[in-house]
């Protein structure tokens, strides 16, 4: 575990990921020190309980400068296009250039500065289709290229800095939802309008993680001494047939109607559309014996009960 004297330095501390890290690290006694980029951001940060610190992403040096003293880093920073976007070409370049460009520059500045512990927030869906097999970090392979190969990239990279005496620390999540998540909220409008998006077969699985409990998987790991790749997820992922009958039962529905396949493929882009569609049976039970993770939402019915109960 870091000192906690020293502070913990992150990018993406307004994000969806990072606002509810933030008061975690407070609540555990870490200086929080988080990238800030406006006065407003700056505002946002010192309400979640950190220290804003001005840098610029594209400089190395500022990160350098950024994480002089630090103790851990946190890069948390993504930029994810909304669907309208996904489909061009160049969607994905800021959040390829935070995976490939910002996590090399923020390796090269834990090495020069004398950070002990980096933790990467990786996605599972760098595992192949696997059918309705369990797998892990240690039982699976990768399949790179596309969307998820600067995210294997960087996952090279923060491993690489763990065999230099460093504590290195990647995570595989899955797919993100809760009232945070902008995607969550359109899903739930789509399905009390009766309709829903389909990816991937109807027995395909899908992994899926409550951000808080994403949240609490990162500061495990950071109280926790192992490195290492480890998958959080919840504990029961569903197929798409299931979670498509759990969003309905949710919202009150007898059934929802699934918008044709083509449809939502050409919304998105082939590329997208096929690694979503990948069947990902993923286990979080190594996450839970060596980091002493525990979600709070065991399964997505429980979470989306929770987003669909009357207030």
């Amino acid at each position: 575990m870091p000192d906690s004297a020293r502070p913990v330095f992150l990018t993406g501390g307004t994000g969806v990921l990072g606002r509810a890290v933030l008061p975690l690290l407070t609540a555990a006694g870490f200086q929080a020190r988080a990238l800030s980029r406006s006065p407003q951001n700056a505002l946002s940060i010192r309400e979640l309980g950190g220290e804003p610190v001005e840098a610029n992403l594209n400089q190395p040096s500022d990160l350098r400068r950024a994480v002089a003293g630090c103790g851990a880093i946190l890069p948390l920073a993504t930029h994810i296009p909304p669907t309208s976007e996904m489909r061009r070409p160049n969607a994905w370049a800021q959040n390829d250039f935070l995976r490939r460009e910002v996590t090399r520059a923020l390796v090269e500045a834990a090495a020069a500065e004398d950070v002990s512990v980096f933790i990467y927030p990786s996605v599972c869906r760098v595992y192949p289709d696997s059918g309705d097999r369990w797998i892990d970090a240690e039982s699976s392979t990768t399949q790179g290229a596309g969307l998820v190969q600067s995210t294997l990239e960087a996952e090279e990279r923060v491993m690489g800095l763990g065999r230099t005496g460093r504590r290195s620390v990647v995570l595989r999540m899955g797919q993100f939802y809760g009232p945070e998540s902008a995607q969550t909220v359109d899903e739930i409008r789509m399905a009390r309008w009766r309709l829903v998006a389909p990816f991937g077969r109807p027995e395909a699985y899908r992994c899926v993680i409550w951000i808080e409990d994403a949240a609490t998987a990162i500061t495990a790991a950071l109280a926790s001494l192992a490195g290492g790749i480890y998958d959080v997820v919840d504990d029961a992922p569903l197929t798409c047939r299931e979670s498509i009958a759990a969003l309905a039962s949710a919202v009150g529905k007898r059934k929802l109607f699934r918008l044709p396949r083509w449809v939502v493929k050409s919304a998105v882009g082939p590329d997208l559309f096929d690694l979503i569609g990948r069947s990902q049976r993923v286990s979080n039970r190594r996450t839970k014996g060596v980091l002493g993770w525990r979600p709070i939402m065991t399964c997505l019915p429980e979470g989306l009960a929770r987003l669909t109960r009357p207030q």
